[in-house]
């Protein structure tokens, strides 16, 4: 199994996205969603998210084992850490701090 990390900076505009493979960045992006609606943002995104997560499926042959988000500077500088656990049917996210 690869040792992915997907690691997510969320704004109010925008997600930059980054998948690492051990410490080798192998992907990155931007997603942006022009909606004002939250509702309308946050489905687009699960939707992109979704699509990441099949793809590195697909490429490396594995789930992320960790999803890190950054705190956005409204809530502080601390940084959050996901185990990512993919069982299917379902996801479990457990927080690590």
């Amino acid at each position: 199994m690869k040792n992915l990390t997907l690691s997510l900076d969320i704004s109010t505009n925008a997600t930059g996205w980054a998948l690492f493979e051990g410490s080798d960045l192998v992907e990155s992006g931007v997603l942006k969603h022009k909606s004002k609606s939250f509702f309308e943002r946050g489905r687009f995104m699960a939707g992109e998210l979704r699509t990441i997560q099949l793809r590195a499926l697909q490429r490396y042959e594995g789930p992320f084992e960790s999803i890190v988000v950054e705190k956005n500077s409204v809530m502080g500088p601390k940084f959050y850490i996901f185990d990512w656990v993919f069982d299917c049917p379902g996801i479990k996210i457990e927080e690590v701090e």
